[in-house]
């Protein structure tokens, strides 16, 4: 009988484990959840941030196109000009 009950109580102690690993992992698949998102938004942002990078290269290298194409910005301050800068400040 004595080795009935140990059995009994080692079989509880086995389920109690069970169940505390359980939880343990299911909290630790929420928080890797919540890491993974924020990983997405980070990424989401960063790949925003090169399109528009992108973008703003595009149109400068436009501007630079049209000012080594044009005959009438030959000096620099006309150049700069072009590119919106203002040298009077």
């Amino acid at each position: 009988m004595a080795e009935n009950n140990q059995l009994h109580l080692d079989i509880i102690k086995c389920k109690e484990d069970f169940q505390a690993e359980t939880l343990d992992m299911k909290n630790q698949i929420k928080q890797l959840q919540s890491e993974n998102q924020d990983i997405q938004f980070l990424c989401q942002q960063k790949d925003n941030k090169i399109v528009e990078l992108d973008r703003q290269l595009n149109e400068m290298k436009k501007k630079l196109q049209m000012a080594l194409q044009s005959t009438q910005y030959k000096e620099s301050s006309e150049i700069q000009k072009a590119f919106g800068r203002d040298n009077s400040a």
